[in-house]
C-alpha cells in the first residue's frame, strides 16, 4: 500500500510504497523515483534448491570433520590459489547427493599429491587376529625416488571416520600392517596413500587409494 508524501519539484505526484504495478521510492536526498514492481515470484525453496542446500550443507559438515585431520595437512599444501577446504570441495562437491549422502565411495578423493602409488596395492583382513588390515604391493615405479615413506589409512564406517597414520612400512617385503579401531564385522570404505617428510616441515603425499573391505 502506498503512502502519499505530496508534490515534487516538477508538480509530480510522490508516493512511498506500491502503487498499482510500480513502486515509489524516497531516498534521504530527496531524490524520488519509481521502478516496476515485478509479478514474478521466485520461490527458493523448490525441491531442487532445497537438495542443493541439502548438498551444500553435507560437504560443509565433510570438511569440517576431515579439516584438522585431512585436509589442513594435505590439501592445503597443494593449493595453490585456492583455499585446501576449496580444493577438497571441488573434487569431492559432485559426489555429495541430493539426499546429502556420498554417492560413490569409491571417486571420493581423501588424499592428492606427487607421490606414486605402489603396483596393485591391495589390502585384506587378517584371518588370526581380530581388526588388523594387512596391506601388500608389488613393487614402486622404476626410478622412484627412496623417501622414508609411511603409510596411512583412513576408514569411513557409517557415520564413524578414523585416521590410523603413521604406519611402519616393511619396504623390503612390499606390506604394512595395521589395526583398525572399528567393531567386528564392520563394512569399511577403506582409503590408503602414503607420506613421507621431505625437507624440514614439508611433507608429500600420494593419491588415496580405495578398496571396500566387506566385514573386517
Amino acid at each position: 500500500m502506498a503512502k502519499l508524501l505530496g508534490l515534487g519539484p516538477n508538480n509530480n505526484l510522490e508516493f512511498s510504497g506500491k502503487l498499482g504495478d510500480v513502486v515509489g521510492v524516497k531516498m534521504k536526498n530527496g531524490t524520488f523515483y519509481v521502478r516496476r514492481n515485478t509479478k514474478k515470484y521466485h520461490d527458493a525453496n523448490t525441491p531442487k534448491q532445497q537438495q542443493q542446500r541439502g548438498r551444500i550443507r553435507a560437504m560443509s559438515k565433510l570438511i569440517s570433520r576431515l579439516n584438522e585431520s585431512i585436509i589442513r595437512p594435505i590439501w592445503h599444501t597443494y593449493s595453490n590459489k585456492h583455499a585446501g577446504t576449496t580444493l577438497f570441495s571441488k573434487a569431492n562437491y559432485a559426489l555429495i547427493g541430493s539426499d546429502g549422502k556420498i554417492s560413490d565411495y569409491s571417486k571420493l578423493q581423501i588424499s592428492i599429491g606427487r607421490m606414486p602409488l605402489p603396483f596393485n596395492m591391495r589390502a585384506s583382513v587378517d584371518e588370526d587376529i581380530e581388526g588388523l588390515i594387512n596391506v601388500e604391493w608389488n613393487g614402486m615405479p622404476p626410478r622412484y625416488p627412496r623417501y622414508n615413506r609411511q603409510l596411512n589409512a583412513f576408514a569411513i564406517c557409517g557415520d564413524d571416520m578414523v585416521l590410523v597414520d603413521n604406519i611402519e612400512v616393511d619396504e623390503k617385503n612390499h606390506r604394512a600392517e595395521f589395526q583398525l579401531p572399528l567393531p567386528k564385522g564392520s563394512s569399511i570404505h577403506l582409503y590408503l596413500f602414503f607420506s613421507a617428510e621431505v625437507g624440514w616441515q614439508k611433507n608429500e603425499y600420494s593419491q588415496s587409494k580405495y578398496q571396500y573391505i566387506e566385514s573386517l
